[in-house]
């Protein structure tokens, strides 16, 4: 009985390395990021979104390469956000920025960006025992990518696994 045990124990960790393993090589040529900066008095700041493109990748996906890349992302992109981009060692990094000035616009802008309501939560402490701001939302930021992930999947710069 014993050795049944530990041959399921086995199969267990093969199945899980080989999820891990089989996840790892079907990256495409996008790796996505977020990082928010608060003010926490006023709930001011942004919303930083990094995607990072293999320009080899692209390159053999779109004729123009980063230039293409560009067009699709003007024609698609929300009004809610700016964005920039730096290709260097041969990697495209974008960075989409989100501004606001208070907590109700940054709600407001994820209402248009997300295809659901979200709940935002913002506090700001100065006491003893907590200092700082407490930030917590009910979405994934990955949501707020619903319109590149379709650019992204209509012009086959993903596999189908990745969608």
């Amino acid at each position: 009985m014993k050795n049944k045990t530990h041959g399921t124990c086995k199969l267990k960790l093969f199945v899980l390395f080989s999820g891990i393993l089989l996840m790892l090589l079907l990256t495409g040529c996008a790796n996505m990021g977020t990082e928010i900066k608060l003010d926490g008095t006023s709930f001011s700041g942004s919303r930083v979104m990094s995607v990072t493109f293999d320009v080899d990748e692209l390159n053999t996906k779109l004729p123009g390469g980063v230039v293409d890349l560009n067009g699709l992302i003007d024609g698609a992109i929300p009004q809610e956000l700016t964005y920039k981009y730096d290709v260097k060692d041969n990697e495209a990094v974008y960075d989409f920025t989100l501004s606001f000035e208070s907590k109700q616009e940054y709600i407001d802008k994820l209402k248009n960006l997300l295809s659901k309501p979200p709940e935002v939560t913002f506090s700001y402490s100065t006491g003893v025992f907590t200092r700082g701001v407490l930030y917590k939302e009910n979405f994934e930021s990955r949501e707020l990518f619903g319109w590149l992930d379709r650019v992204i999947a209509e012009n086959g710069l993903t596999n189908a696994s990745q969608t």
